[in-house]
Formats: C-alpha cells, structure tokens, sequence
C-alpha cells in the first residue's frame, strides 16, 4: 500500500490456506478507507486496513470475479462466473450484505467469450457497466442498470451467433485464433474508461486494433489507429490507455527495462547532438524516470492528464 505520493505505507501479505488467508484473488477496491479483496479463492470477501491488518472476511458461495463500490448509493456490486440458466451476472448488496438486487440474467445463447470480467466495472461520476463482445453501455440509476450507450457497428460488425457456434465446433485454441485474426468489430473491456464527458475504448477489427475516442457532449468521435502518439515527450507510445483515474487523468504502465529501452534507441535514432537536445528540452522528464527505472523489473506508472 502507497500513499498519493507514491511513498511505501504497508504490505498486505496473507496468502496461504485457513482463515485470514487466501490462495489467490483477482481484484481490489478502496471502499471507505478500506481496502476489499475480490475474486478471493476460497470463495470470501476479505477487507484489510490501509495499515495491512485483516478486519473481516465474509465467505460467499459464488465466485466473485470483481466488485466495486458506490458511495452514492452505498452498495456493492459484484460480477459473477455464471454458466447456467437462472443465474444473474451481477448482484449488488448494501453495506450490511442483507439487502441484494440481481441483474442481468445469464443467456444460454449469448456469447461471453474467454476474456477476463475484471473491468466490466467503471465508477466515475456514476456505475457504468460493459461487456466484452456486447453493444451496450449501462448505467446505473433508480436501483436499476439502465443502457445508455449503444455500438451500431454497422457492416463491419461481428455476429455473435457465430462466435456462439464457433463456442461450440471450435477447439479453445481455433477459437482464440478466430477471435484475434479474423472476428470482426467488436468491443473489448479491457482498457476502457467513461466519464460524463468521454468515452474511451480499444476495439478490434481482424488483426487491426483502434483507440475510439468518443466526446458525450458535442457527439463527435475520433479513432487513432494501432498506437497514440505521444507528442509531448515523445517518448513512450501507449497501444492503449490502461487505467482511468478520475474525470481529467487516465494512465498506462510499461515495464522499467523496456522504458530505459526505448530512451537507448531514441539515442541511436538522434545522434549525439540530437540526444542531448532532447533530454535538455521535451524530452527531459521522460528521460530522467527512463535512467532511474533502467534496472527494475517493475513496471513504470505514466498518468495523462487533460492538457489546459
């Protein structure tokens, strides 16, 4: 655990079997100061103090894939695993988990894929909610996740009954291959955010991936193809824009050894006289975290925000 400026504050380490423990989990949230554990195996939620310390576990009879936490509404709402008829998708419960509402019911002739759930969930100035391979957006409002945005994909889209049949005649090895060579439009979760002004969002089409920039007020979109362009350090590229802060600041990661890599051909490609032009001017700050993060293994945070 970390404090806003990155400091170290505390380690949360309870892996292993028996209470207080768990083998693994897929997702973490700071609810009221305090930091829930989602996804557990064994079955569990587990809620730790910012200091490292336990302070409760409820043990759940249905794997939670991922969870958020509304202050609004002061509820939870959870994603499930769910592979049968009569089942929800997503259940949500208030701060005592005595009072639950369902949604989304579980569709045998839907089409789910094998793509993780772990960010189906976006909380900034309200719930949002997405699915890989769908054309919804939801929202949720009056104790109900209403659609509030809709993909027309037009001729480019791809159908779900075939990616339902290929679920079926398919070996998971031809299907994944389908889905990244040769599927058609299609939304991906992985790496979205919405706000009431933006959404954001990679999508694929065949072997070609795009970032679409959507503005909710003004109604116009703007795609970048494959990579965004950074122009302002020139430095690091993103394929896409991992994380979503709040309503001005979104964020990426890149492993420290491969960000010191791209500063050693950025050298090559300038020249001397180029290079040390361009770690005095634009190129400065990106420079100076590419030398302290040359030997790490972990990965490098870049936050963007709205340029004034």
């Amino acid at each position: 655990v970390f404090d806003r400026a990155g400091n170290f504050i505390s380690l949360i380490k309870a892996d292993g079997e028996g209470p207080g423990k768990y083998l693994e989990f897929d997702d973490m949230a700071i609810v009221n100061d305090e930091l829930l554990l989602t996804g557990v195996y064994p079955h569990r939620l587990m809620w730790f103090s910012l200091d490292g310390e336990l302070l409760r576990e409820e043990k759940v009879g249905d794997p939670i894939v991922s969870g958020i936490y509304s202050e609004e509404d002061r509820r939870y709402f959870f994603y499930y695993h769910f592979t049968e008829p009569g089942e929800y998708l997503v259940k949500s419960f208030n701060d005592s988990l005595d009072d639950s509402l369902v949604f989304l019911p579980f569709r045998q002739s839907d089409y789910y894929g094998n793509f993780s759930n772990r960010e189906n969930f976006r909380k900034t100035d309200k719930i949002y909610l997405s699915r890989s391979f769908h054309d919804t957006v939801y929202v949720f409002e009056g104790r109900n996740f209403v659609p509030k945005l809709v993909f027309d994909y037009g001729e480019y889209r791809q159908r779900m009954e075939e990616l339902a049949r290929n679920r079926t005649n398919l070996d998971p090895l031809a299907e994944l291959k389908f889905i990244n060579e040769r599927a058609k439009l299609y939304f991906n979760t992985h790496g979205w955010y919405i706000t009431g002004s933006w959404l954001y969002s990679g999508f694929r089409y065949e072997k070609k991936s795009y970032n679409v920039f959507f503005n909710r007020k003004n109604r116009t979109t703007s795609v970048v193809d494959h990579t965004i362009k950074d122009d302002i350090n020139e430095g690091f590229n993103p394929y896409s824009i991992l994380y979503s802060f709040n309503e001005n600041k979104v964020g990426n990661k890149i492993p420290g050894r491969d960000f010191f890599e791209i500063l050693q051909k950025k050298k090559d490609e300038l020249g001397k006289d180029g290079f040390e032009e361009y770690v005095k001017g634009k190129g400065k700050d990106f420079s100076r975290i590419a030398l302290q993060a040359k030997d790490s293994e972990n990965p490098v945070l870049i936050v963007y925000s709205v340029k004034k």
